[in-house]
């Protein structure tokens, strides 16, 4: 009875958290249909001025571009073998400075969980070969990449590597991702 009972507790825990958009700290996440992504790029454009650059967003927006496989492989992955699905990509926004190792944002919403878990890994290797490749270039500021933070919550991964002590990057993005209590 006992051993029944833990292993329908169990699945029930691992549904709860599989849900996609599950209550978080900062509240659920909203349905992807809801979320404004050009609203979220324009506000975190203009909040961190970000100053002239590649705007991306999968939903209208002035001077953006969408995310192909060439492009989401030179940002995030190599040309060859191994980048982020942009099937997997349910909605998104991201921001590219035009000044080397300048501003840099990305908001991105997925059908799965593991997908944002797998374009947090995709990030994470961008920052990394960034700053390998910086070494290069020792008059080069890189403290926006060495002070780039990633993050998931549910069905959504952020990251930015901006001049953003106060995680106001992190607020602006879960105000806008996640529904009011």
């Amino acid at each position: 009875m006992k051993r029944t009972l833990l292993i329908l507790l169990c699945a029930l825990a691992v549904f709860c958290f599989a849900a996609c958009g599950g209550n978080e700290s900062a509240g659920k996440i909203k349905q992807p249909d809801q979320i404004d992504t050009a609203a979220l790029l324009d506000t975190l454009i203009n909040e961190f001025n970000a100053g002239a650059g590649e705007k991306y967003c999968s939903e209208p927006f002035e001077n953006a571009y969408l995310f192909d496989d060439d492009i989401l492989a030179g940002k995030y992955g190599d040309l060859v073998s191994d980048y982020p699905d942009p099937e997997t990509m349910v909605r998104y926004c991201a921001f590219f400075s035009d000044e080397p190792y300048g501003p840099e944002f990305g908001v991105f919403v997925f059908a799965a969980e593991t997908d944002a878990a797998d374009m947090q890994k995709y990030v994470e290797n961008r920052i990394a070969a960034l700053k390998r490749n910086a070494k290069n270039y020792p008059s080069v500021d890189t403290s926006l990449i060495d002070s780039a933070y990633a993050a998931a919550r549910g069905c959504v991964f952020y990251y930015c590597a901006l001049n953003d002590t106060d995680k106001r990057f992190e607020k602006t993005v879960l105000d806008s991702v996640t529904e009011s209590e």
